[in-house]
């Protein structure tokens, strides 16, 4: 993650001081050193320390948040990667793109008021710069939305991922990556059982019997676990007014509103999409024999059943020589 940061600014270490603290206390526990240095030293403070569990008690959440008093945190701690948990819109990405979250329950015309951590992070420090240059009279609350400007909407963003799952692949997938969404509580509970719950099963069965820990099955319940916390999110649409941010826009130089993108490490797609278009050709196959199979138990042994199927057959084609015989007559 912070690879083009040792590269830009190989002594980035030296200007971060960890300071120890502890969320549920008065003013953090704070030691009085450190709590003289930093009155002494720091002019703005990013108030960003926060459970984002959803399904922790209310009592809990105002326990375990610190209030916006002057109480805040200046510990700086890397993680090993942007997506720790499934608790946002990245870890469900990446768990469809390996191919192990293959259906969601959500509104597919709703708007996915969705913003890159980049971005708002990019506000939250502009925030900071006008609010020490400008010192607004009152708190001013800046709702960083794109649904009122750019809507992306839930069923957008599935033919995206779809796209981009096929001409960016991730290495080495559970299965060929797609993902549906649907609205309907009995079809989601119906393709939870058919693409999540039997496959996991009987992958974590086939670990058991080489010996090896089961692992799927846990992490599904991780995943349908926070799938069922964020349903709310993905079944209701929200409108936000975003006066202030507009604003601060317009306070920004040109300079300051250019766009940065990621150098990201492509490297490895070829071999990724040489490997789903082995899963795919896996898949085919297995329908072939799966077809076979039906068709030597269900069909070739019976009369009754090789009739229908031959009478439906029939069915087709007559359909299709009318359709042909129709546009033939319109042109």
């Amino acid at each position: 993650v912070f690879d083009r940061v040792r590269e830009e600014w190989p002594n980035f270490h030296e200007k971060i001081k960890p300071i120890c603290a502890e969320f549920t206390k008065p003013n953090l526990a704070i030691s009085s050193e450190d709590m003289e240095e930093l009155l002494s030293e720091v002019n703005v403070i990013f108030h960003c320390a926060a459970a984002v569990r959803f399904n922790e008690p209310l009592n809990m959440r105002r326990h375990n948040n610190p209030s916006f008093r002057l109480e805040f945190i200046t510990r700086f701690r890397f993680l090993h990667g942007w997506i720790d948990n499934f608790n946002n819109i990245n870890g469900f990405l990446v768990a469809a793109a390996k191919g192990v979250v293959r259906t969601v329950k959500c509104n597919p015309t709703n708007v996915a008021d969705v913003i890159p951590v980049d971005l708002a992070v990019n506000l939250t420090i502009t925030v900071g710069w006008y609010t020490a240059v400008h010192r607004p009279k009152s708190p001013l609350i800046y709702n960083y939305t794109s649904g009122g400007l750019n809507p992306l909407y839930w069923g957008d963003l599935e033919m995206n991922a779809t796209s981009s799952f096929d001409k960016n692949p991730l290495e080495k997938p559970f299965r060929i990556p797609e993902v549906t969404l649907t609205s309907s509580h009995l079809v989601h509970q119906y393709r939870l059982f058919v693409y999540h719950t039997s496959p996991a099963f009987l992958y974590d069965l086939h670990l058991r019997l080489i010996g090896k820990k089961p692992q799927l099955m846990k992490l599904l319940t991780r995943i349908e676990k926070s799938m069922r916390l964020l349903e709310y999110f993905t079944s209701h649409s929200w409108e936000w007014s975003s006066g202030h941010t507009n604003m601060l826009m317009k306070e920004l130089s040109p300079k300051d509103k250019n766009k940065y993108l990621l150098n990201e490490d492509m490297a490895g797609i070829p071999a990724a999409q040489q490997y789903i278009r082995k899963l795919k050709t896996i898949h085919c196959a297995l329908k072939a024999t799966l077809l076979v199979i039906i068709w030597r138990i269900f069909i070739a042994r019976s009369q009754m059943a090789h009739n229908v199927w031959y009478f439906v057959l029939s069915l087709c084609y007559k359909f299709l020589s009318y359709i042909r015989v129709f546009s033939t007559l319109r042109l």
